[in-house]
């Protein structure tokens, strides 16, 4: 094989044949097949995938059923409806709804103490451990203070 023949030179590199400067490799396809200018590369645009959890959530929480209460159907969305149960759960004394109900209040003062005209989230907060205290007090009076149902 004479030195001509060789495809590599000296340096190790590739020999580079008389013709075109650019050289075609990883991250450099052949000019015939890159995106035109002002031709974007995906035209048709995004495909219509999967939704976001949150769009899931907010679209179930917000379908509406029929619900018996007091003897009389009520038609409301199944967020009012779990928030329903939660809230009589924890009237009847049960010490994970309350907790979970507190909860969701304070999420909820929390949310609206940055609008115009809400009310001083520390009264709130004032408000909720009066209200804490009241229970857990009343829970260990009757001897249920660990929240179950036995």
């Amino acid at each position: 094989m004479s030195s001509n023949d060789d495809p590599i030179d000296d340096d190790g590199e590739a020999a580079v044949e008389d013709g075109p400067a650019y050289e075609v490799g990883y991250g450099r396809p052949p000019k015939a097949t890159r995106f035109q200018e002002g031709q974007s590369g995906n035209p048709t645009g995004r495909r219509q995938g999967s939704k976001k959890l949150a769009t899931l959530a907010r679209k179930a929480l917000n379908e509406t059923v029929v619900v018996n209460m007091a003897g009389r159907k009520r038609k409301m969305t199944k967020l009012v409806a779990a928030l329903t149960q939660q809230a009589n759960k924890a009237a009847a004394g049960d010490a994970k709804a309350t907790r979970l109900m507190i909860d969701i209040q304070t999420e909820a003062e929390a949310r609206d103490a940055g609008k115009p005209g809400a009310q001083d989230p520390a009264a709130g907060v004032q408000r909720h451990a009066v209200i804490m205290a009241a229970l857990t007090a009343r829970l260990k009076a009757s001897g249920n203070g660990d929240g179950s149902d036995d």
